[in-house]
C-alpha cells in the first residue's frame, strides 16, 4: 500500500485528488510546502490502513503538524499531508468479470454519527459510522463515482476485487479518489457483500465471475 504512489498514478489518469505533501522519517520537513495546502488537513501514514495513526489538523499550526507527523512516523517511514475536502463519502466495489470487463458495484454511502469529524480507526471499528447499500445518490453522481472507480483501477493495474473510497466534493460535483482497498472484507458485514446482494447477485456468482475473470 502506498497511498501517495496510488494518488500520482491516478491524477496522471485523470482522476481528481486532494492536494498533498510527502513527508519522510528523517528529512527537513518542508513547511512552506505544506503551507500552501489548504486547510483543514488529514495527517496520516502513507503505508498503512484502517486509519491508523490518522489526525485532522484544523490551521496552519507548526506544532501541532510537527506532533501529528510524529505519530504518523511512529508507525511509517513515510507520512502523507493531505487537504481535507467536505462532502460526502462513497465506496464502491470494482471488479473485472467472466468477460474481462471491468465492472463497478452498487456504491455505498459511509455517514459518520454526530459529533465525529473524521472516520479514523474508532469510528470504524467502535460502532461510529452508519452506511447505506446501495447509496442514496442522483443517477449523475453514481456514474461519475462508478467511472472514477474503474479508471483508478484500470490505471492501477488491478486485479480481483478492490475497494476504492471516495469523496463527492460539494462545490465541484465531482468525485475525488481517498484511497484504494486492495483486500477489501469478506464477511458478512463487510461492505462488499453488501454491495453484491445490491447487484442482486449471490455471493456464489460473485466469486465465479471472479475466478473466470479474464
Amino acid at each position: 500500500m502506498n497511498k501517495y504512489h496510488t494518488v500520482l498514478v491516478a491524477r496522471a489518469a485523470g482522476v481528481r485528488t486532494a492536494a498533498s505533501y510527502l513527508a519522510i522519517k528523517g528529512a527537513p520537513v518542508d513547511m512552506e510546502r505544506i503551507s500552501q495546502l489548504n486547510f483543514p488537513v488529514f495527517v496520516k501514514p502513507n503505508d498503512q490502513g484502517s486509519s491508523i495513526a490518522m489526525s485532522k489538523i484544523n490551521n496552519l499550526d507548526e506544532a501541532a503538524i510537527l506532533q501529528a507527523l510524529d505519530k504518523g512516523f511512529s508507525v511509517s517511514g513515510q507520512v502523507l499531508v493531505e487537504t481535507y475536502i467536505p462532502g460526502r463519502e462513497f465506496t464502491i466495489g470494482v471488479m473485472r468479470d467472466a468477460t474481462g470487463t471491468v465492472i463497478s458495484l452498487p456504491m455505498t454511502e459511509i455517514i459518520l454519527k454526530k459529533g465525529r469529524e473524521m472516520f479514523d480507526f474508532e469510528a470504524k471499528y467502535n460502532g461510529e459510522t452508519g452506511e447505506i447499500t446501495p447509496a442514496e445518490a442522483t443517477q449523475e453522481m453514481t456514474d461519475l463515482v462508478a467511472a472514477a472507480g474503474k479508471m483508478v483501477y484500470k490505471a492501477l493495474g488491478c486485479s480481483g476485487i478492490v475497494r476504492i473510497d471516495f469523496i463527492w466534493h460539494e462545490t465541484e460535483n465531482q468525485p475525488y479518489l481517498l484511497e484504494v482497498n486492495t483486500i477489501p472484507g469478506q464477511t458478512k458485514e463487510s461492505l462488499v457483500p453488501k454491495q453484491v446482494a445490491a447487484k442482486g447477485w449471490s455471493l456464489k456468482d460473485f466469486y465465479t465471475e471472479l475466478i473466470l475473470a479474464k
